[in-house]
Order: C-alpha cells, then structure tokens, then sequence
C-alpha cells in the first residue's frame, strides 16, 4: 500500500508504521471504493488525502492468494471431507479483521461449489490461543532453539 500511495501522491512521505495504523483502521474488500481521508506529508506540506481507493486495492491483491491456498487444500483432501471442508472455512488473525473478507472469499472461491466461510469473534486471541495449543503438543524434538 505504500507503494500504491507514492504513486499516487508524487511526493508523498508516508512510514510502515503510518501505513499499518490506517490499513488496520480501515480496511476493507468488496464493493465500491470507499472515501478514507489521512493527513499526509507530500514535498513536506500536510495535506489530507483520500486513499480509499488504495486501501481497497491492496487489500483485494491478497484475495486470488488465499482463494487459490482453500482451493488446493480441498481438491488435495479425501474427497469424501470436501464438503466439510468447503462448509467450514474459518478465517482468523490479523487479516479476518478486514471487512467483508469472508464474503469475498467466498465469492472468489465460490466456483468449487458451495462454500460457508465466516470470521472467528476474537480472531487475534484465537490465534494466539491456537499456536500455544499447537506447541504444548507438539514433540520436544519438533522445537528449533534461537542462539
């Protein structure tokens, strides 16, 4: 997105961190474009921008990613467990926090057949709760060490 918003505002001095607090305060997939208005320096003069076209842009460019990810992890199970698997989608993390992520998915996904993708509630913690899940089962041979 950064990129997006240096091409777009020539001039524009924009930081990761700048970045990363707009995106995770709105983005967004699906839909019309929608107005996001930021202060900005562009040559060193503040201006307020609209960067709600670029918020939806960088945000749908992970869409086809994640599409084609489902799509392989379906067609590789038994196929008996295709049809629990296209019914059970279940988005979490930092990225089921963009808006109308599941129904994009879905729509990207939905030539496979008919598919019911949904968000958990507390998709940071689920994560977060799920990785400490994995380690406490995972075999003590199965860790790497950090020197």
């Amino acid at each position: 997105m950064m990129e997006l918003i240096k091409k777009k505002y020539t001039g524009a001095q924009v930081t990761k961190d700048m970045v990363r607090k707009w995106k995770e305060a709105s983005s967004y997939v699906g839909g019309e474009a929608r107005e996001v208005t930021v202060e900005l320096s562009v040559d060193g003069k503040r201006q307020v921008v609209d960067i709600g076209d670029l918020i939806l842009e960088a945000c749908d460019l992970i869409i086809p990613k994640i599409g084609n990810a489902i799509k392989r992890n379906v067609a590789g199970a038994d196929p008996e467990y295709q049809q629990i698997l296209r019914n059970n989608i279940i988005l979490s993390g930092g990225g089921s926090l963009i808006d109308g992520v599941a129904e994009r998915i879905a729509s990207e996904i939905s030539d496979i057949g008919d598919v019911r993708v949904w968000c958990v509630e507390d998709p940071i913690n689920s994560v977060a709760a799920g990785a400490l899940k994995l380690a406490s089962e995972m075999p003590d041979d199965m860790y790497t060490s950090i020197n």
